[in-house]
């Protein structure tokens, strides 16, 4: 998938969001979005210590959502924006999305998110997975 700057520029800035309200909660400040046909279909947080579940990074969470499972508060489904609420509202995703969503994430996935989302997409259909995160880029 090709992004354009402007579009580069939003999908970080929705992760910014998720890393602010996990700041917010009392937890380290990391978010994601996870985009596919240009659309956020999932939004993650830091959330272990609310849940007390030490899985729970932000790249965890945004998978749940993607796949339907329930993280113990509708923080996620509420910060929804109206343009992607339409997606957010189907059914849950099949795992062989991965291969065609990409991550926008504020800091590098550590070794347990990275290895999850490679073993959703083992076989992607381009090249490489693409993951960007905010010292990729600046984000205005």
């Amino acid at each position: 998938m090709h992004y354009s700057e402007d579009d580069i520029q939003r999908y970080m800035k929705a992760a910014f969001v998720q890393a602010e309200e996990a700041y917010a909660q009392g937890e380290v400040p990391v978010g994601c979005v996870l985009v596919h046909d240009l659309k956020i279909i999932g939004r993650g947080r830091n959330r272990p210590n609310e849940t007390c579940n030490a899985t729970k990074h932000a790249e965890m969470v945004a998978i749940d959502e993607i796949l339907g499972y329930k993280t113990g508060s509708t923080s996620n489904a509420r910060s929804l924006s109206n343009s992607d609420a339409s997606t957010s509202q189907q059914a849950p995703f099949t795992p062989n999305v991965f291969s065609e969503t990409d991550l926008f994430v504020t800091v590098e996935p550590c070794v347990m998110c990275a290895s999850a989302l490679r073993q959703l997409a083992p076989a992607p259909k381009k090249k490489s997975k693409r993951i960007l995160k905010s010292d990729d880029l600046s984000v205005r």
